[in-house]
């Protein structure tokens, strides 16, 4: 039908300069992200290129649901505000015509954030994982400077130095503060800390010579010292990255696991393209006239109606990541909550005509 088609292309117009602008505005972030981490100096420009592009990947999805919510709002209130859609409708063209046209574009964009949620992102965290190992495998020693507390994300430890030799990879008078799992903290002080090099060892350990190993129990008073003459230390220690890790995980292999916390990162990969389908659906009600004589007050809904759904998006994942709450509701509560909201919005303006002639 042609004002089906009418609607579809400027939802898509819209959406195309939303989308574009959204994706050069985090492709301006990620770039001075990683730019400003001292790591990177030593990277290839590569390498910093294939970081930039796996970051877009990695939230793609996101972008694409966020951009089709403000498209069928601006669209649509451009609609309304033109009386094009009066216009519409008094020539017979109904607003479930309308709310049609919507889904069949927004299932489109639905099935591409799906693809990129359940398969993308996933892909994308294992290359950055990789990528991350190979610079952490080149600059563990030479990119640290003295005097100047260093993060080694690989192995979420904070490391210390009084000076560095690059020439000889040592460093003096050093401190490592990292997890050591099972709600202990490993302090190390020493003299001397240098690269132990083992070939192709994906795990990189370092030696400590003479000084102190200090578990501190975080959770109880269990703590310990050692004293040692010489220790050697795996940059990735137990547990370090285990929470990022899980983002990396195939999603068929998520399918099977049984942990809260795998299940709640299934559950948000399968969610995100009905969350992408909801909130476009939820910008129909949302560009109505109906909800102030002001444009202001439709675009200050529509923030919070987006603030909303995605803080309650993460207090869910994270209920089930703890255990609080079981894996069934999960996290789809927020989703059902979502689809009530919207029938109730969409059927607003019958229940007034009801309540008038009643």
């Amino acid at each position: 039908m042609i004002v089906t088609r009418y609607l579809i292309r400027e939802i898509t117009t819209v959406f195309l300069i939303v989308s574009t602008a959204l994706i050069l505005i985090y492709n301006g972030y990620s770039i001075s992200s990683i730019l400003a981490n001292p790591s990177s100096n030593s990277l290839q420009p590569i390498i910093v290129l294939h970081l930039i592009l796996l970051e877009q990947v990695r939230v793609i999805d996101l972008i694409l649901a966020t951009a089709l919510y403000m498209s069928v709002i601006l669209a649509l209130s451009r609609l309304y505000r033109d009386s094009e859609m009066v216009a519409l409708m008094a020539s017979g063209y109904s607003e479930l015509q309308a709310l049609r046209a919507v889904f069949y574009f927004t299932l489109v964009i639905a099935l591409v954030t799906g693809l990129f949620s359940i398969v993308g992102r996933p892909w994308a965290y294992r290359m950055i994982y990789n990528l991350e190992e190979m610079s952490m495998d080149k600059l563990d020693i030479k990119n640290i400077q003295p005097r100047v507390f260093t993060e080694l994300k690989n192995s979420n430890s904070l490391l210390y130095a009084d000076s560095v030799d690059s020439s000889s990879a040592r460093l003096s008078k050093v401190l490592l503060q990292s997890n050591a799992g099972m709600g202990k903290r490993r302090v190390i002080t020493a003299n001397s800390m240098s690269l132990i090099n083992r070939g192709n060892d994906s795990l990189k350990p370092v030696e400590f010579e003479n000084g102190h190993l200090y578990m501190i129990d975080r959770e109880g008073q269990n703590d310990s010292m050692l004293k040692f003459e010489t220790l050697a230390v795996y940059l990735k220690g137990e547990g370090s990255a285990m929470g990022h890790e899980r983002k990396g995980i195939e999603t068929q292999k998520l399918l099977e696991a049984t942990r809260p916390k795998e299940i709640a990162e299934l559950q948000w990969r399968l969610g995100s393209p009905l969350a992408t389908i909801l909130l476009a659906l939820l910008g129909i009600p949302l560009s109505r006239n109906q909800l102030g004589k002001r444009r202001s007050y439709r675009v200050i809904a529509a923030i919070l109606v987006y603030t909303l759904f995605f803080n309650l998006m993460g207090i869910a994942r994270s209920w089930v990541e703890h255990g609080h709450v079981a894996t069934i509701p999960g996290i789809w509560w927020v989703h059902i909550l979502c689809g009530i909201i919207f029938f109730a919005l969409y059927l607003q303006p019958r229940f007034a005509v009801y309540k008038a002639r009643w």
